[in-house]
């Protein structure tokens, strides 16, 4: 990413931060919430903590996930603008996962619900009841490298039938079953490969969008390749709240072990967690990641678009 494109997208991300915060909707209700709803993953990426994690296997009850659901709905506060099913796993996987989206659809009928895979679970079942659901804002699908070899090496998943997967949606959007943005994303390594995906993604599937993130160090250290600097800007999940699948709140959408001594949806309530004193104080007062010692490295967010 050349010097003026980074500054683009700083100003973008530090301008929509400012939105949030100044807007102060958010203070006391969440703009975004996160469910891992099952610890499980088919895929090994060479850049996600998921192998190393204590909690593979692990189901996020039911009747919790459905209890925080209700508290915001019922609450008084805005409904979040977004709820996402996914943290690091991958969503397709836990059978539950349609019941409790259209459940965000019947209780929070205004909230966005962004999906997130691999694609390789992408089949025409699955495709069929995503495009049952509504409020589906995008669906990203991390591809990562379009060379078969590297791919698989990456993501240790078989590339022809994860490419197979992608022809099929890519006809149903030719054929306008549905509206939402398909995009195909790479976790970037700073190369030139990281422009040959997006041209990749231009000409193979043109109906997709193709994308590149700044790969980052996780917190807790898990490595990353981050090949550019933090951007002077805020950082929209100091209004979010992420639970993992044993009820931990994480830190943020790139702290796979949660927080240290924190609490759990098992058994505090959604919004007791989102207003801890800490974390209101952030919400409060922080403007750039600079501000914040966990995120003063953070390059989440930086990402080149086709």
């Amino acid at each position: 990413m050349d010097p003026a494109e980074f500054e683009r997208v700083e100003h973008e991300l530090h301008e929509s931060y400012l939105n949030i915060q100044q807007s102060g909707r958010w203070l006391e209700s969440p703009y975004s919430i996160s469910f891992e709803t099952l610890s499980n993953c088919n895929a090994a990426c060479t850049f996600c903590p998921y192998p190393e994690l204590d909690r593979i296997g692990t189901k996020l009850d039911d009747a919790v996930i459905y209890g925080a659901l209700d508290e915001v709905a019922d609450g008084p506060g805005p409904h979040p603008a977004r709820v996402m099913l996914f943290r690091v796993n991958e969503m397709f996987l836990d059978p539950r996962l349609f019941d409790f989206l259209s459940y965000v659809n019947r209780r929070l009928p205004r909230t966005r619900i962004p999906l997130f895979t691999n694609g390789s679970t992408l089949s025409d079942k699955i495709v069929d009841r995503v495009l049952a659901l509504s409020n589906v804002p995008f669906l990203v699908v991390s591809l990562n490298d379009h060379r078969p070899v590297e791919y698989e090496a990456t993501m240790a998943l078989p590339f022809d039938r994860t490419l197979d997967r992608l022809r099929r949606l890519q006809q149903r959007k030719r054929a306008a079953e549905f509206e939402f943005n398909v995009v195909l994303s790479r976790v970037g390594d700073g190369t030139p490969t990281d422009r040959a995906f997006i041209e990749w993604v231009k000409t193979h599937f043109p109906e997709f969008v193709g994308s590149c993130s700044a790969q980052v160090t996780w917190v807790g250290g898990y490595p990353g390749r981050q090949y550019v600097r933090a951007p002077r800007a805020g950082c929209s999940q100091w209004f979010g709240i992420n639970i993992l699948a044993d009820g931990r709140e994480s830190f943020c959408c790139i702290d796979a072990h949660g927080v240290t001594e924190g609490m759990n949806l098992n058994r505090h309530r959604l919004l007791e967690i989102y207003n801890q004193p800490w974390r209101r104080t952030l919400r409060e007062t922080a403007l750039r990641r600079s501000e914040v010692a966990e995120c003063r490295s953070c390059a989440h967010g930086v990402s080149e678009w086709a």
